[in-house]
């Protein structure tokens, strides 16, 4: 699909035409809820979420703010948040205005980091040890982490999924040097980003975070 949408050979007219149903295919069937997304604002069924972030993770970075908070608004998305594996913070830390090309949907900017996020996290987190057996507590807790951090100017604890996982919402003046062990010690979609030295933090978004404790 990248081929295509380069080759100018693919626009959102193609998810009418393409018919879907009856296909195991998470990658068409999460493309075509991501297009309904962007260009008629379609929201995403539980499945379209787990389908959607199937996806290359460049894609749906620009829309993984509304899809998680989404997922926290309703019990089942509260415990697939919970149980799956998904990296939430490098989808979600970016700085407002990445842009992102997508088959389908052409230029999409990134809206930053939703400071609403500290308390969902803490509704969904209250109560669950940290060293709980759910596969997805580490990935939440180290999104929690690096938020409250960031609202007290502090270093970030290291990450459950990622040692460095905190430092991508930090400001990128205040990064030490990472070599290349640490960079590559945990969840690779975090370690494309810390190698990348792309953070999502930006001016004002520690002072809308504390707002929100």
């Amino acid at each position: 699909m990248n081929w295509l949408a380069q080759q100018g050979k693919l626009d959102s007219d193609w998810v009418e035409l393409l018919d879907y149903s009856g296909t195991d295919s998470k990658t068409l069937s999460g493309w075509q809820a991501l297009v309904g997304m962007a260009n008629n604002g379609r929201a995403p069924s539980i499945e379209d979420v787990g389908n959607i972030t199937s996806l290359p993770i460049e894609w749906w970075a620009p829309f993984s703010p509304d899809l998680f908070l989404k997922m926290t608004e309703l019990s089942d998305g509260r415990e697939k948040l919970l149980s799956g594996e998904i990296s939430w913070a490098a989808a979600i830390f970016r700085p407002p205005g990445e842009e992102h090309s997508i088959p389908g949907i052409g230029a999409i900017e990134h809206p930053g980091t939703p400071t609403e996020l500290i308390s969902r996290l803490e509704r969904i987190l209250h109560g669950i040890e940290s060293d709980s057996n759910l596969i997805g507590v580490g990935e939440l807790s180290d999104l929690q982490n690096a938020l409250l951090a960031v609202s007290k100017d502090q270093s970030p604890h290291t990450g459950n999924t990622h040692p460095l996982i905190g430092w991508l919402l930090q400001p990128v003046d205040k990064w030490p040097e990472f070599n290349a062990s640490e960079i590559t010690m945990g969840a690779p979609e975090v370690s494309i980003r810390i190698a990348a030295r792309k953070s999502g933090f930006h001016p004002g978004l520690r002072e809308k975070i504390q707002r929100r404790l």
